[in-house]
């Protein structure tokens, strides 16, 4: 056999083994992707016969690659509509692996973000029943249900998750926020300052927290310091983008008697909920900027000013 021959079929080999399934390693058993070394070994062959034969063989080679060129042009244009969005490209590979929690996981994320909660919650159930050691799909299944103000539900998937995971920091924030929203503060309180302690970058415990301050001791001492720099800190680490965050971080603020920020802040808020189906978000802060207006100092911020977080960030810790 010609050098250049055994060579690429040497490499093809080689290089498709680790990838080949045989041995499963890593998460996918196959993918496009696993294709692209192993092609030089046969681009590597085609050369060597090229190379190693007369003019006969190379004009019947050029003649081949002609009619293959629009054969792949056809079949590339199948492949890219299958990566058209994340949830064509899932529900291709479901196709060929039904019970891949890997792809219902993030089918389900794509669900999520869309604002499809139901069909999210589905693909979440389905991942879990797939793979019940993989604790992701528990937390987002309780992250979804949070959505759906399913907040029993939300606990058990995140008490589910922990059994799997006691000490998944993100977990532990679920299930601290679906106890508060039950009204178990102090148990909520223990979940999130256990959060915390495990990952301090949590934006969404400082959140729970500071409304656990506002709300169980809204009078206590320093209460409404405590729950300032708590909201401080939330809104903080989620790059001042949640406005339900900012919303609460205003009345904070209001509620400490600092009702410039507090319009500030408010009407930020506000302005990230534009065109947005957050009602119940805009009612509060609306009334927070009802407060503000009526009892601010002079020298009033414009309305149509650009405000970002570097205006209204606060310095504190928990």
């Amino acid at each position: 056999m010609d050098p250049f021959g055994a060579a690429g079929i040497l490499i093809y080999c080689v290089t498709l083994l680790p990838v080949s399934g045989l041995v499963h390693v890593g998460g996918q058993v196959v993918a496009d992707r696993y294709s692209y070394l192993p092609t030089v070994g046969i681009l590597l062959t085609v050369s060597g016969i090229v190379l190693g034969n007369g003019v006969r063989i190379r004009r019947a080679l050029c003649w081949a690659i002609g009619a293959a060129i629009p054969a792949m042009l056809v079949t590339t244009s199948f492949q890219i509509d299958h990566w058209r969005n994340s949830e064509t490209l899932w529900r291709r590979a479901l196709k060929f692996n039904p019970e891949n929690p890997i792809a219902r996981n993030n089918l389900g994320m794509f669900f999520l973000d869309k604002g499809s909660f139901r069909s999210a919650e589905r693909e979440f159930r389905y991942a879990i029943a797939c793979a019940p050691g993989e604790i992701r799909p528990h937390i987002n299944l309780g992250d979804t249900l949070l959505r759906l103000k399913d907040f029993s539900g939300a606990e058990a998937a995140y008490r589910t998750g922990l059994s799997v995971n006691p000490r998944h920091a993100l977990c532990r924030q679920g299930l601290g926020l679906a106890l508060l929203e039950q009204g178990d503060w102090e148990h909520a309180a223990k979940h999130l300052k256990l959060a915390l302690a495990g990952d301090n970058r949590l934006g969404y415990a400082y959140y729970g927290l500071s409304r656990i301050a506002t709300t169980r001791k809204p009078d206590g001492p320093n209460a409404t310091a405590e729950a300032r720099i708590y909201a401080a800190n939330a809104c903080q680490l989620t790059r001042y983008q949640d406005p339900r965050l900012l919303a609460h971080y205003a009345r904070t603020i209001a509620r400490d008697g600092d009702f410039e920020l507090a319009y500030k802040v408010g009407l930020a808020a506000l302005r990230q909920i534009a065109g947005m189906k957050e009602s119940e978000i805009g009612k509060d802060i609306e009334e927070v900027l009802d407060t503000c207006r009526s009892r601010r100092v002079a020298q009033p911020v414009a309305e149509g000013a650009k405000l970002n977080g570097q205006q209204f960030c606060e310095t504190g810790s928990e």
